[in-house]
C-alpha cells in the first residue's frame, strides 16, 4: 500500500521497519498477483462488454522519469507508457510501459554486434523492437533536425495552430506512420533492462485491446486519442476490419495545453452559454441540449488541415480541462447517420485518460515529474525517482489493480456502473 499512497523508499522502511531489500520482494510478489487477477477479470470481459454494445475509451502517452545510475553518464532514462481508460466508468484498460526487463541487455547487445546489426534498418534486425547504444546519436540527431525545422516553420508562419504543427512534425519522419521521435539530448538508455521502440509498443497495446474487448463480436469500438500518427496507425492495425465493418471509429482530440485559470474559466462559461441557449429555445434537459449542440456542430463546416486535408471542427462542449478542444473523425465515411456521430462527438474527450495519468504521478512519488535545474544543464533528475526501469513497470501494474478494484475513490463511480463493475469484480 505505501508504493500506491504515495510514500518513498526510505519513509517505508521507517513506518514498516524493513528494509529496502525487502520492499522490492514484497512489490515483486503484489506485481505477480495483480498480473494473474487482472489477467482473469479480463477474460469476463468480452461478455461484459457485449452487453453494453459498445465501448468509448480514450487512449494517450505518457512520459516517466528514471534516475541514471552513472555519473560520469548523466542521462536521464525516459520510459515511454501508453494508456487506455474507460470514458463512461474511468476503469483503465491497459497501462502498458515500454520497458523489456526479461532479458539481458548485454546479451541482447553483443549478439546485435555479432549480427552486424548496427548498420541495418531496424527492421532487418534481430531485436527489431529494442534500442540499442549505436541508435542514441542518430536518434538524437533525427530529434535535434525536426525540432529545428518546427522553430523555423513557426518563425515563418506565426499563426500556425498546434494541429498544423503536428502535420508538419509527422512529414518530417522518414515513416509518417511512426510515433513521435523518443530519444532527445539529455536522455540515454537503461543499463540492466531495454527499452521498447514505441511503435511496436502501441502496436502491441492496441492488439492486446481488440483481443480483450473480442474483435470478433459485434460491440461498436469507439477510441478518441491525441493526434499522433503513430496511434492512428496502431488502431487501424488492430481493428481494421472492425473499421471496414464500420463497429470502430477514432476520434483525434486537441485542446490547449497549459491552459490558464482565466482561459480554463472562460471556456466553461462559453459552454454553459451554448447548453443554457439551446435548453430555453428548445425546452429540452441538458443532455439533450449537449446532443443537439454535437448535431449542429456537425452539421457546420469543417476545415481541411494539414497535408492530407484532415477535416477538423471546433467542439462545442468545451470543459476547464479541455480548452478550446477541437476534433477530427479519422474514420469517417460519409455513410454514418447523424444521430450516431452526434452521440460519438458528445464523448469525445482525453480527460479519462489524462486523469488517470495524474493519478499515476500523485499516487506514486516515484513517478512524479522532476525539475530542471540550472546547475544541472537543464538536465531532469529527481530524488524520489526510481533507478531501475523495471520497478517502473511493476509499480504501475500494483496502481492500475488499485485503482480499478480497491480505491475508495473510485467508489462512486463504482456504485454508479454496479452491474459493469460486478460483473468484474464477483
Amino acid at each position: 500500500m505505501g508504493f500506491v499512497n504515495g510514500l518513498a523508499i526510505r519513509r517505508m522502511q521507517e513506518l514498516y521497519g524493513i528494509n529496502a531489500a525487502s520492499i522490492y520482494h514484497h512489490l515483486e510478489k503484489a506485481y505477480e498477483a495483480c498480473v494473474r487477477f487482472h489477467s482473469a477479470r479480463m477474460e469476463r470481459l468480452p461478455s461484459v462488454l457485449e452487453k453494453r454494445g459498445s465501448v468509448y475509451f480514450s487512449t494517450d502517452r505518457q512520459d516517466l522519469l528514471v534516475n541514471w545510475t552513472d555519473r560520469h553518464k548523466r542521462n536521464a532514462v525516459v520510459v515511454k507508457a501508453v494508456c487506455s481508460v474507460d470514458v463512461d466508468t474511468g476503469f483503465a484498460y491497459r497501462y502498458d510501459v515500454g520497458i523489456d526487463d526479461h532479458n539481458d541487455a548485454q546479451q541482447i547487445h553483443q549478439e546485435s554486434i555479432d549480427a552486424e546489426d548496427i548498420d541495418k534498418a531496424y527492421i532487418f534486425r534481430k531485436y527489431p523492437h529494442l534500442f540499442l547504444p549505436s541508435d542514441m546519436s542518430h536518434e538524437r540527431r533525427l530529434n535535434a533536425f525536426v525540432e529545428q525545422e518546427l522553430i523555423k516553420a513557426r518563425r515563418e508562419e506565426p499563426d500556425l495552430s498546434d494541429v498544423q504543427l503536428k502535420y508538419i512534425e509527422s512529414q518530417l519522419r522518414h515513416d509518417v506512420e511512426l510515433p513521435s521521435f523518443h530519444l532527445t539530448e539529455g536522455t540515454g538508455l537503461p543499463k540492466n533492462s531495454l527499452l521498447i521502440r514505441e511503435d511496436y509498443q502501441l502496436y502491441a497495446h492496441y492488439h492486446l485491446l481488440a483481443e480483450q474487448f473480442g474483435i470478433n463480436n459485434d460491440i461498436t469500438v469507439v477510441n478518441y486519442s491525441d493526434q499522433e500518427s503513430g496511434l492512428r496507425a496502431a488502431f487501424m492495425s488492430a481493428f481494421g476490419e472492425k473499421v471496414k465493418k464500420h463497429q470502430a471509429e477514432l476520434y483525434y482530440i486537441r485542446f490547449l495545453k497549459g491552459a490558464t485559470r482565466e482561459e480554463r474559466e472562460a471556456a466553461s462559461a462559453r459552454a454553459e452559454k451554448r447548453i443554457n441557449a439551446v435548453m430555453k429555445g428548445q425546452g429540452c434537459s441538458r443532455e439533450q441540449a449537449k446532443f443537439i449542440l454535437c448535431e449542429l456542430a456537425l452539421q457546420g463546416q469543417l476545415e481541411p488541415v494539414g497535408h492530407w486535408n484532415d477535416s477538423w471542427g471546433d467542439h462545442p462542449l468545451e470543459t476547464p480541462t479541455e480548452v478550446y478542444k477541437s476534433y477530427s473523425h479519422m474514420t469517417d465515411f460519409g455513410n454514418k447517420p447523424l444521430r450516431y456521430r452526434a452521440k460519438y462527438l458528445k464523448k469525445a474527450t482525453l480527460h479519462p485518460v489524462d486523469n488517470y495519468f495524474m493519478r499515476v504521478r500523485r499516487r506514486v512519488s516515484q513517478l512524479e515529474r522532476g525539475i530542471p535545474t540550472a546547475s544541472s544543464e537543464r538536465r531532469i533528475w529527481y530524488g524520489k525517482c526510481f533507478y531501475r526501469p523495471d520497478l517502473v513497470k511493476k509499480v504501475s501494474m500494483v496502481l492500475m489493480t488499485y485503482l480499478n478494484y480497491v480505491s475508495p475513490e473510485g467508489k462512486k463511480r463504482r456504485l454508479k456502473n454496479l452491474d459493469w463493475q460486478k460483473a468484474l469484480l464477483d
